[in-house]
């Protein structure tokens, strides 16, 4: 499977819901929230960016082999590995 695709998919997107993740996670003052707001972020830049938006990419990348359905799970996936790495930044830190 070439990851190209999924790469410039997401490439659209992890600028500006990490710039506005971190932008949130300043004003509420608190780091140990990042990894959700993050989350939060992301999926929901996905949802305007791709369902809102441009709904019409989705069809660029199926015939590049990505479905919506793999498309939406590898945002999701994405931002729980962030979630994931936020908790374990925590253990660390806070040991």
């Amino acid at each position: 499977m070439n990851l190209k695709p999924l790469l410039l998919f997401h490439y659209k997107l992890i600028p500006l819901s990490l710039f506005l993740s971190v932008c949130i996670t300043l004003l509420v003052g608190s780091w140990n929230s990042f990894g959700q707001i993050a989350t939060l972020i992301g999926v929901s830049t996905h949802y305007v960016q791709y369902e809102y938006r441009k709904p019409e990419e989705y069809a660029f990348y199926f015939n590049l082999g990505w479905s919506r359905k793999r498309l939406w799970l590898s945002t999701i996936l994405f931002y729980l590995v962030i979630v994931l790495l936020n908790v374990l930044v925590w253990i660390i830190y806070y040991r």
